[in-house]
Formats: C-alpha cells, structure tokens, sequence
C-alpha cells in the first residue's frame, strides 16, 4: 500500500476539520474543488490565479 501524506503549503491558512489541501501518493499528487492562488503576501487576502 502507498504511503498518503497530506499537504497544506506553508504560504496557506491551515484549512478546517481534517481537510488539506493536496495529498500526495507515491508520485501522484491529489487536489479537489481547489482555485490556483498567486503566492500569498503578508497582510493581503489571497488572490486567485487567472484571467
């Protein structure tokens, strides 16, 4: 069985519950329902990605 690791960026708020933002399987990363963001800045709100 593959190892799962579960990722949350340290540029982003650790999210609620158990969630996480990615989880990683061997050499396959997994994301659902997730918006790309531009790196974060402190003291501004995060901003999405694209047009």
């Amino acid at each position: 069985m593959t190892e799962k690791t579960a990722l949350t960026p340290a540029t982003h708020t650790t999210p609620p519950a158990k969630f996480s933002h990615g989880v990683k399987k061997g050499n396959i990363l997994q994301v659902a329902g997730q918006v790309g963001f531009l790196p974060a800045e402190e003291g501004k709100a995060p901003t999405p990605a694209g047009p």
